[in-house]
């Protein structure tokens, strides 16, 4: 699948957030895939750091193990579309969780 930069931007920001936020875990691992997927993440920096924020609480949080399998997923697909700069916050966000030594 062909990513470009920009797509997805003409969504309002409201669309591609809402699911992010939503209560039940699954439909902000499908949000974050999606947005993933339309290209909102490579061309939104502070879009990708809600993204890397949110994927740092559900790896936090008991999930069965297909949503655990699809939080990675979103994981992976964040870090390969996301500026370089933004995987400082990986680190960060890893290390405050207590995840690195």
């Amino acid at each position: 699948m062909e990513k470009r930069a920009g797509w997805g931007t003409e969504y309002p920001a409201e669309w591609r957030n809402a699911g992010m936020g939503d209560r039940d875990p699954r439909v902000a691992i499908m949000a974050l895939i999606a947005i993933n997927r339309v290209g909102a993440i490579s061309a939104d920096t502070v879009l990708a750091d809600a993204a890397f924020a949110r994927e740092s609480v559900l790896l936090q949080t008991e999930l069965t193990n297909e949503d655990l399998l699809d939080t990675l997923r979103a994981v992976e697909l964040t870090l390969v579309n996301a500026a370089r700069l933004n995987w400082s916050y990986i680190w960060y966000a890893k290390t405050s969780a207590g995840y690195c030594p």
